[in-house]
């Protein structure tokens, strides 16, 4: 009898540690379920299949972040953008007309990817106040930085490079990019005109801004070179389908350099038509003429 007793007293003390370690030590079942901040998920089918996270005041709208599995910020994805995002989306982008960054599996930065359809399958990175433009960064898989791609239709479109700060702006500017593009380059004043599209080269800090410029570039572009800002001209082809060198603060004019395939050295061929067609050696200070050395 006091055996049976003594049994039925260890069972109890076992049964009481077993309640008291679940009770300070919650065991889960099943996968975390997702996070939703204040005043997200309003709409038809809104967050439907979510598995990841959203901020507060995110994925307003008809199907808005349906099967979202990744990190989504606050004021984000509204009228019905970012279905099925894999990715990372900041704080206040991808909404204002809607339908912005579905497929999205890169990062996008704050303030980001506002129009519409922007930032479409994007699978790179894009940083913050970038692609608010229509039709902009769709089919991104490369790297672009702040303040870029404000283009008016399909800015940096399909590009696979690096692009740098304040880059990028007008019409399908720096869009089939596969080079390196650096800061406040490949500016344009139109709405469907462009600078720098299918560059596959290396392109320099404040060089390429003007209508047409750059173009085709398979080569090598310095700084503060090949700008021609007119606003009256459609097609400036400044150092257009360059596949030669260009040093700096070179070929600033209208059609200079165009076709280069040589090489151009510092403060050259600054004059309209100047160098276009070169295919041999130019050095510093040289051609500044209009139309010197075509042809070289």
């Amino acid at each position: 009898m006091h055996t049976l007793t003594g049994r039925n007293g260890l069972f109890a003390l076992a049964l009481f540690a077993i309640v008291l370690f679940c009770a300070t030590h919650p065991i889960h079942v099943g996968a975390a379920q997702p996070q939703i901040g204040a005043g997200s998920c309003v709409g038809e089918h809104a967050c439907e299949g979510l598995t990841g996270t959203v901020g507060n005041n995110s994925c307003n709208g008809d199907f808005a972040c349906v099967n979202n599995s990744g990190d989504i910020g606050d004021n984000s994805c509204n009228r019905g953008s970012c279905t099925n995002n894999g990715g990372t989306i900041g704080n206040n982008s991808c909404s204002a007309l809607g339908g912005n960054c579905p497929n999205n599996e890169g990062v996008i930065g704050n303030n980001s990817c506002n129009v519409i359809e922007n930032c479409t399958d994007n699978r790179g990175e894009i940083r913050n106040d970038t692609c608010n433009s229509t039709f902009a960064c769709q089919r991104n898989v490369g790297e672009l930085g702040d303040r870029s791609c404000a283009g008016f239709l399909f800015a940096c479109a399909d590009n696979e490079g690096a692009i740098g700060r304040l880059s990028c702006g007008g019409g399908r500017s720096c869009a089939d990019n596969r080079g390196t593009i650096g800061n406040d380059s490949c500016q344009s004043s139109g709405q469907t005109s462009s600078a720098c599209v299918d560059n596959r080269g290396r392109i320099g800090d404040h060089s390429c801004r003007g209508l047409g410029t750059c173009n085709g570039n398979s080569g090598k572009i310095g700084i503060d070179s090949c700008n021609r800002l007119d606003p009256d001209l459609l097609d400036n082809a400044t150092c257009s389908i360059n596949s030669g060198s260009v040093g700096n603060n070179s070929c600033n004019d209208l059609r200079a350099c165009y076709s280069n395939s040589g090489h151009i050295g510092n403060r050259s061929c600054n004059a309209e038509l100047a160098c276009s067609d070169n295919a041999g050696t130019i050095g510093n200070n040289q051609c500044n003429a209009f139309q010197e050395c075509i042809g070289t």
